[in-house]
């Protein structure tokens, strides 16, 4: 259930579905089909990075303010993140330089909510021309990167049967 909601919400957000269920099972680390699964892809690696996010997060919470004492000597979510950061600004970087580029879908009904978010969005949030020196509006892409993120995660949560906290083991 949770690959197929990963898989809604990522065809939804961004209009590019990770296609987790086409990945295969996982399996326990001591079954004998273990050995024979494929190295994994790129789709692959989001989606365990992604979970391992959540589940470090939903981890995190259980401490409150004491968190950065149990990652005292290393970030093991930083890894994680810039994993999930490489998967999702490219497409960002994507739906906005069709947005300078003028290119519209063919219908309205076809945008993505990333496209959508950039239409809404411009304007808004202003960032420095290199060339001339004069402020131009444009969305700022981490801002967009952050709120696909936490739609991301509403998404998958919303409808997962089990939320992060129950996969961390809380």
């Amino acid at each position: 259930m949770a690959r197929f909601t990963l898989d809604s919400a990522t065809e939804f957000l961004f209009g590019k579905c990770v296609d987790s269920l086409a990945e295969d099972l996982p399996y326990p680390f001591n079954h004998h089909n273990q050995a024979s699964q494929s190295s994994p892809s790129a789709n692959a690696t989001f989606i365990k990075s992604f979970t391992a996010a959540q589940e470090i997060t939903a981890y995190r919470m259980r401490f409150g303010d004491h968190w950065p004492l149990g990652s005292f000597w290393r970030d093991e979510l930083k890894q994680h993140m810039k994993v999930v950061h490489g998967y999702i600004e490219p497409i960002v970087a994507d739906v906005l330089s069709k947005k300078r580029e003028n290119v519209v879908p063919v219908e309205k009904d076809e945008e993505t909510l990333l496209e959508n978010l950039v239409n809404m969005t411009e304007g808004e949030y202003s960032s420095v021309s290199k060339d001339d020196a004069m402020l131009t509006p444009s969305p700022d892409p981490i801002i967009l990167r952050d709120e696909i993120m936490n739609l991301l995660v509403a998404g998958r949560d919303t409808v997962s049967p089990q939320g992060p906290s129950l996969l961390s083991g809380c």
